[in-house]
């Protein structure tokens, strides 16, 4: 009904500051959604009806915020974390299954606070940003799997997208 009436579908989500989702179709037509809160990432397999939260011994805090695939529809999502929502300390992880399991990411310096979003762009999968709060911009050329901080650091980020040129 575009948008006209709407329906709040949080069973099984433990807390409903929802920050982020994203989205497997799955050939039955069914659809997996992962949706990232401030007490960890949860899964509905049955396009939101119901939410389990996952358990990620990876993620060394429950805050997670940003989730992203750096293709549509790929199995592959990264996963920004931190210690609070400004925070002091943040970690990125990766999934190459779809929230079955977690690596974390290789970073070139420690995160000075939360890792607040991740921006990538269907032109190029393998390149990513993510930016922390508190200023820090890191780079990742090899899909996710390492990431490089950016020499400058800015202010306050809330937001990280690109755009090819």
């Amino acid at each position: 009904d575009r948008g006209r009436t709407w329906e709040l579908i949080i069973r099984g989500l433990h807390d409903n500051d929802t920050h982020d989702l994203v989205f497997r179709d799955r050939e039955d037509g069914s659809r997996t959604v992962l949706c990232s809160t401030e007490d960890g990432v949860h899964r509905s397999d049955d396009d939101g009806a119901t939410w389990e939260q996952l358990v990620v011994p990876q993620a060394r805090w429950d805050y997670f915020r940003s989730l992203k695939q750096p293709a549509e529809n790929s199995d592959t999502v990264i996963a920004s974390v931190g210690d609070k929502p400004s925070g002091e300390a943040g970690q990125l992880l990766v999934s190459k299954d779809f929230g079955e399991s977690w690596t974390e990411c290789e970073m070139s310096h420690p995160a000075n606070s939360t890792i607040w979003s991740i921006g990538t762009n269907a032109a190029d999968t393998s390149l990513l940003f993510a930016a922390t709060i508190f200023g820090q911009i890191f780079r990742s050329v090899d899909g996710g799997d390492s990431w490089q901080k950016m020499e400058r650091e800015l202010g306050e980020i809330r937001m990280i997208t690109w755009a090819p040129v």
